[in-house]
C-alpha cells in the first residue's frame, strides 16, 4: 500500500519529535508536535465503537515519539488511532518542500468536458456544485447515502461504478479505513484521480507510478492554533476547520 511506504517514510522524519498535544473532537483530532508542527485528520467516530471503547481520556498521549504515533496509521481495529497517525503524518509535511504547487481548489485543477462520468468518493457539497453543470454525469458515493440527491449513491457501487468514471475525486479519509488503493485500482478508466480533504496525505513521491494524478490537502499553520483547537473541540466538521487551515493541491 501506498500508506506503508508514507509510514516507513514518517518514522525517519519524525525521528527526535514527540507528542506535546492532542485535541479529538466529534469529527477531527488535531496535534502539535515537539517542533511546534500542527497536523489534523478527520475521525470516524460512528465507527470506533461504545462510549467504553472510546474511552482515551486516561491515555498519556502527550510524550509518545513521533515514529510510534505514524504507525498507528496502519491500525486496522481502531479507526481512532490510525486517526491520530494521519494527523501526525500531515503535521509533519511541509508545503514549503514543494517547488510546485497551487493554492487553487482541486476542482479548478482538474479539466473537466461536457462528456464526462464523474465520480465522488465522499460528498464534498461546495464541489458537487462547481462540477453538475461541466460534466455529463456525477455519481457520489457515500457509507450513508440518506441524502437528499439523487446523485448519492452507497459506498459499495463505487466498485461497480468507478471503472466507468473519466474523471475521480476520492477523500483522503479512505487512508483512515485503508480503502484507498482498492478504489483507485477500479479507476482503469480515469484520465484524473484526485485524492482530496484535510485527510489527505500530502506526500506526491509516494504516489509516482500510481493512477493519482493530483493530491489536494490542506496546511494548519502554528499561528492559528487557538482557532484550530477551538473549531475540533466544538465538535466542528471541514466547513469550519477550513477557514484556519490553507488548502493546496500538489500535482503527482
Amino acid at each position: 500500500m501506498i500508506l506503508n511506504r508514507i509510514v516507513d517514510f514518517a518514522k525517519e522524519k519524525g525521528k527526535g519529535l514527540t507528542l506535546v498535544n492532542i485535541i479529538m473532537g466529534l469529527e477531527y483530532v488535531a496535534v502539535e508536535l515537539s517542533d511546534g508542527s500542527l497536523g489534523c485528520s478527520y475521525l470516524f467516530r460512528e465507527e470506533n465503537g461504545t462510549c467504553c471503547k472510546l474511552d482515551h481520556g486516561r491515555m498519556q498521549f502527550e510524550g509518545i515519539p513521533v515514529p510510534e504515533l505514524v504507525t498507528w496509521a496502519l491500525d486496522e481495529r481502531e479507526l481512532i488511532r490510525s486517526s491520530v497517525g494521519i494527523a501526525v503524518m500531515n503535521a509533519l509535511f511541509k508545503p514549503e518542500s514543494v517547488k510546485e504547487k497551487s493554492d487553487k481548489d482541486a476542482v479548478l485543477e482538474l479539466p473537466f468536458k461536457k462528456t464526462d462520468l464523474v465520480g465522488m468518493v465522499g460528498y464534498f457539497k461546495p464541489m458537487v456544485k462547481q462540477i453538475v453543470d461541466k460534466v455529463k454525469d456525477l455519481y457520489i458515493f457515500e457509507r450513508k447515502p440518506n441524502q437528499d440527491n439523487p446523485s448519492v449513491f452507497p459506498d459499495w457501487s463505487a466498485y461497480s461504478i468507478l471503472p466507468r468514471c473519466d474523471i475521480v475525486i476520492i477523500s483522503g479519509t479512505t487512508n483512515i479505513n485503508k480503502t484507498q488503493d482498492v478504489l483507485v485500482s477500479c479507476c482503469t478508466k480515469a484520465r484524473e484521480i484526485a485524492i482530496v480533504g484535510p485527510s489527505t496525505l500530502m506526500y506526491p513521491e509516494f504516489y509516482k507510478g500510481s493512477k493519482v494524478t493530483l493530491l489536494a490537502g490542506a496546511y494548519a499553520p502554528p499561528e492559528k492554533r487557538e482557532d484550530i483547537y477551538k473549531v475540533v473541540t466544538r465538535g466542528g466538521g471541514g466547513f469550519g476547520l477550513l477557514e484556519y487551515l490553507q488548502k493546496y493541491s500538489i500535482r503527482v
